[in-house]
């Protein structure tokens, strides 16, 4: 473990940050440029602040064994320095130090450490600098740290997503859902967000929907949704509630009848379920989905498009809507948003409705950025007519013509049939396939202590192309040929690209051209 120290002369025994990085990035000048300077400039002194290495075992990623050895070591020593605060740029290292499952959704947070030899004191997770060399523009991962400390430092932190909501409505009613819907005509914009059971547009229903006309104000309400463990009046594909025709028929009339525009983080999901649900009959109606996906679309912005035509770099993006609003709304995700039955109504309803300040939140910060980045035209050309395409083809999927299809498989049979007969008749084969009756023989009378079963009762004992224990014995076993690839759990691999290599090493072996196997 090593350590370093910002000022002079360097006799100091008391710090209130210790800056916890990677033992190679731990540089006096880089940590001087990305952290203690910034530190400085939020109000601290150059002696409030010592950096630590983190020990990774020589390796590139540091196991949890690992890092709680290192932290033992260092723990006696922050005590002794009376570090309050942990500027941890190292998720691995943040999770064990917190408990925290995730690192990612702590960004912005300043947590309490819980693990043994730190009590008493906080972390808050931070970016390693070099990894600003791969994507530079990840450089506020570490402003945000740097702002949390200095908050922390005047008395003005609070948790990302504190008081964010200034207005709040949860209508559940038919008529308060009926007046809540028609007070939403008098905004030009407003964000839509919903939360369903499934992802496949045909078992999703709609759980709840939400609308928000700013970043702080909205309203959810309650559609088809249905916890667990409550009895159900009208199943669905799942056997819970998933539909409620009323309350469809007055989300189908506002829809109808909005003249403002409606704003979707990945519009092309909640949309196709909204004209799923409202607008069409059945998987075959056709006539309703043209007229929902007219009606759906007809004054639209999606932010995950927005968002990717923001930030889109050769380094990637990230274009979920919890990251990009993390800052603003902190970490609100539910674990069990796979199964929105086992949230409660008002956990849920929440949740749908800081999905539309989350939508907000990103319209406002990427459009500008989209715009000034000059990307506006793609945007308006391409991508919002391309959703149109995106919602009928996965509406409709892939048209397919049956007759052709048994025709095709026919054919294909036929031609498995005739490989099949010429590979069982092949003396190589055969040999194989002796060898497998002998194998299963002498296992079966090892088992029975009188009788004996003689070598013809395992004549249906035959080599079989789709069992890899048969492809692994007459590879390796009977034909001697190295093994080229591996399983996960290390067995031989016999995949089709392993089958291919195998027969490009005979070819070579052997000396065998493409004529000679035609």
């Amino acid at each position: 473990m090593f350590h370093l120290v910002f000022h002079h002369p360097p006799q100091q025994y008391s710090y209130k940050i210790a800056v916890l990085i990677k033992a190679s990035a731990l540089n006096k000048e880089k940590l001087w440029q990305y952290y203690i300077e910034p530190l400085i400039a939020k109000g601290y002194l150059e002696t409030d602040i010592i950096a630590f290495s983190l020990d990774y075992g020589g390796k590139a990623k540091v196991t949890v064994k690992q890092a709680k050895a290192c932290l033992d070591s260092l723990a006696k020593a922050t005590q002794q320095l009376g570090v309050k605060y942990l500027l941890v740029a190292d998720a691995e290292y943040f999770k064990v130090l917190t408990g925290s499952k995730k690192a990612a959704p702590m960004f912005g947070y300043l947590a309490e450490s819980t693990y043994k030899g730190f009590e008493g004191m906080s972390a808050t997770i931070t970016l390693n600098y070099q990894a600003l060399y791969y994507d530079p523009t990840k450089i506020s991962s570490i402003t945000t740290a740097i702002d949390v400390l200095g908050s922390q430092r005047t008395g003005t932190y609070a948790e990302p997503g504190a008081d964010i909501i200034k207005y709040e409505a949860y209508p559940d009613t038919l008529e308060d859902i009926r007046l809540a819907l028609d007070s939403l005509h008098q905004y030009p914009i407003l964000t839509c967000d919903i939360e369903a059971f499934s992802l496949e547009f045909h078992k999703a229903g709609i759980g709840s929907i939400a609308f928000a006309w700013n970043q702080h104000e909205g309203i959810a309400f309650s559609v088809g949704y249905n916890e667990l463990a409550a009895p159900s009046t009208a199943t669905g594909f799942f056997g819970y509630q998933c539909t409620n025709s009323r309350v469809n028929l007055l989300l189908k009339k506002f829809f109808l009848a909005y003249e403002g525009t409606l704003v979707y983080h990945n519009i092309t999901y909640d949309a196709k379920i909204l004209t799923y649900e409202l607008f069409m009959e059945n998987m075959l109606d056709t006539a309703g989905m043209i007229e929902g996906i007219k009606v759906m679309t007809k004054d639209v912005h999606c932010t995950k498009i927005i968002t990717y035509l923001a930030t889109n770099s050769c380094a990637g993006n990230v274009l979920g809507l919890k990251e990009n609003s993390q800052e603003f709304t902190g970490n609100y995700a539910q674990e069990e948003i796979k199964d929105i039955r086992r949230i409660p109504k008002d956990q849920l309803l929440k949740y749908n409705l800081l999905d539309c300040l989350a939508t907000w939140f990103v319209f406002n910060k990427n459009l500008p950025i989209m715009i000034n980045d000059q990307q506006d035209r793609i945007y308006n050309t391409l991508m919002l007519p391309g959703i149109k395409v995106v919602m009928q083809e996965e509406l409709c999927g892939m048209p397919i013509d049956m007759a052709q299809v048994l025709q095709a498989e026919q054919q294909l049979t036929q031609i498995q049939a005739e490989h099949l007969a010429v590979l069982s008749q092949s003396k190589e084969i055969q040999d194989y396939s002796l060898q497998l009756q002998k194998e299963e023989m002498v296992k079966k009378n090892l088992l029975l202590k009188v009788k004996v079963k003689p070598l013809e009762d395992f004549a249906d004992t035959v080599f079989n192309p789709n069992s890899n224990p048969n492809l692994q014995g007459l590879l390796h076993d009977q034909w001697k040929l190295p093994i080229i690839d591996t399983t996960d759990s290390g067995a031989p691999a016999t995949g089709g690209k392993t089958l291919k290599k195998h027969l490009v090493y005979l070819q070579m072996e052997f000396n065998i051209s493409e004529a000679d196997l035609n």
